[in-house]
């Protein structure tokens, strides 16, 4: 496994991108069941800029025609989705 990379630290780095794009005061208020879409009220654009984020963070390509990014509810799926893509570079 590529150091970094364990369901905590993608959380945290997953954290840092959504409270920085969210301008959230208190990243404690953001936690791993914590909805992008209901709690944080990201938009289809905003989701977007989520995604291109992650892809630089990560150093990861997450195709446009992949639904499984777009199921992703929670910050927990994200982690997971993440956790994937990073598994499938790997290989």
């Amino acid at each position: 496994m590529i150091e970094g990379t364990t369901d905590e630290d993608i959380f945290e780095r997953l954290r840092r991108l959504i409270v920085g794009q969210k301008g959230i005061e208190k990243a404690g208020e953001v936690t791993p069941n914590t909805s992008l879409r209901k709690d944080l009220e990201f938009d289809s654009l905003g989701l977007v800029d989520l995604t291109l984020a992650c892809e630089d963070e990560f150093a990861i390509e997450i195709p446009p025609e992949d639904g499984d990014f777009e199921k992703v509810d929670t910050i927990q799926e994200a982690v997971s989705y993440v956790k994937k893509r990073l598994g499938m570079r790997e290989q």
